[in-house]
């Protein structure tokens, strides 16, 4: 199983829709999201992590760090 987290549901749709389409078997994948900024990352995942029953082969987390202007 892989993690994917990402700070905000705005990063986390980037990779919802590549997935969709991805042809061929897929990998177990779950998906976080942590909130913004390193305490918040680490808090969620920190929770997340001592709460699963299976860990996961590999954590990825996501996100474009203040790049994206949602005005326009």
């Amino acid at each position: 199983m892989i993690l994917v987290t990402a700070a905000t549901a705005f990063e986390m749709q980037a990779f919802t829709r590549a997935r969709a389409q991805q042809a061929g078997p897929k990998q177990p994948v779950k998906q976080l999201l942590c909130g913004i900024g390193p305490v918040e990352a680490a808090l969620h995942l920190s929770v997340f992590l001592s709460r699963a029953l299976l860990l996961p082969d590999a954590v990825v987390n996501l996100g474009f760090v203040c790049a994206f202007d949602r005005q326009n």
